[in-house]
């Protein structure tokens, strides 16, 4: 079909177009400060030796660039609905990301045997794409036994390569998280194995590496402890990395791979004690006001676990703001998330005295009666009938803002 003139063409959303070119984006990318450019536009930038975002003028603290697919395929839905054509150049980068078979398994075998396995290790994760195709073709071709290998020997020479070993360990995580999606259930165990020298140098990045890496670190964690209990060597200092994640709020991937970390990890009793006492509870309340539907699911998950113990009921009284952080989020988020905050106010209200008195006076009883109006899950019922009766004897002394009665209850998912 014949592209339209330019007098006949829909105009362009302004979501699609580059902020530099101000052009329809082909091939739209994001910055690790989550504006979106079309690469064309973006690399020379980049490749100019810039480190700023242009649209902000934040300081990088990446200078990769990640395809927004999602994106791409809004704007060629849109294209085929307003014009009624799609260009085909716009799955080109695509399309050169997926080499061929021998080409990946001459690149993992010299990541295997080369003594120079920075090169090999790069052009790999170039060759990698959002593409499930190309991601079962580097496991296919051993890549993510080849990477086992080379964290664990890393650890165990402390990255003696002829390149800076340490360098080599972060392009190889790089790599190992782009095929998470196809591992599988005993590859995934297997990272744990090799007398646990793979999480150590995992545990390494994390602690010492770049922002990205610390990222792709955290990612790695979240789908190992999701498969197999984690246990490891120097856990307070991986949890103390993790709460450093929480705070990077310019950077949402961070927050989030975060987020999935601690909830997968503090399933675990014992690590869920390591991550009190490096100080995860504080920052999770302390960001839950500011996290979307999804991380505040997370963060009032990974609260709930902590409160099903005695250290984690102990250090969420501790912060001064809690108590009226999980009641002014009731009927805000989603019915996961009020139901999250049921549960954690009834293990804080079980023989606590202290805590009664604090969810009386941050206002509980009416989101709990209102709770009581609308479905909900039986259990989630149940406790707020029980903690209803343990206000009850204090709320008229307490003050109630009948307003709230009158504010919609977000009842439904977003």
């Amino acid at each position: 079909m014949t592209p339209p003139r330019g007098d006949e063409m829909t105009a362009v959303p302004a979501l699609f177009k580059c902020p530099i070119s101000l052009e329809l984006m082909k091939d739209p990318v994001t910055l690790c400060t989550g504006q979106t450019y079309d690469r064309c536009s973006i690399e020379p930038w980049l490749e100019a030796g810039n480190t700023t975002c242009p649209a902000t003028m934040m300081q990088l603290e990446s200078l990769e660039v990640v395809p927004n697919h999602t994106l791409r395929r809004l704007i060629q839905e849109w294209c085929y609905r307003s014009w009624g054509y799609v260009d085909k150049t716009r799955n080109q980068s695509a399309a050169k990301a997926c080499a061929d078979p021998g080409q990946i398994v001459s690149l993992v075998q010299d990541i295997t045997l080369s003594r120079h396995k920075l090169g090999p290790l790069k052009k790999l994760r170039n060759t990698l794409c959002e593409d499930e195709r190309s991601q079962r073709c580097v496991r296919d071709a051993g890549g993510v036994a080849a990477i086992t290998a080379l964290l664990a020997s890393s650890q165990e020479s402390g990255g003696d390569f002829e390149e800076d070993g340490f360098e080599v360990c972060e392009e190889a995580l790089a790599v190992l998280v782009s095929l998470m999606a196809v591992c599988s259930h005993d590859e995934l165990v297997g990272l744990v194995g090799s007398g646990g020298l793979v999480v150590s140098s995992m545990s390494t990045v994390l602690c010492r590496g770049s922002l990205d890496s610390r990222v792709n670190v955290a990612t790695i964690l979240a789908a190992i402890a999701a498969n197999t209990d984690l246990h490891f060597h120097g856990a307070p200092k991986v949890f103390q990395s993790l709460g450093k994640l929480l705070r990077e709020d310019l950077y949402p991937k961070a927050v989030k791979a975060s987020l999935r970390a601690l909830l997968a990890l503090c399933k675990c009793r014992r690590n869920r004690v390591v991550a009190i006492e490096a100080g995860v509870v504080p920052a999770l309340i302390e960001l839950l006001p500011e996290l979307q539907k999804a991380n505040a699911e997370r963060a009032l998950g990974i609260l709930d676990l902590m409160c099903a113990i005695t250290e984690g009921r102990t250090a969420v009284m501790d912060h001064d703001l809690a108590m009226a952080v999980f009641v002014s989020q009731f009927h805000t988020i989603s019915v996961t998330a009020t139901e999250y905050i049921v549960s954690i106010l009834w293990s804080l209200c079980q023989g606590s005295p202290q805590s009664l008195a604090a969810a009386q006076e941050a206002g509980v009883f009416a989101p709990l009666l209102l709770l009581l109006q609308i479905e909900c899950a039986p259990k989630t019922r149940q406790k707020c009938g029980e903690l209803l009766k343990q206000v009850k004897s204090g709320w008229k002394e307490v003050s109630c803002d009948p307003h709230f009665f009158l504010r919609p209850p977000f009842i439904t998912a977003m």
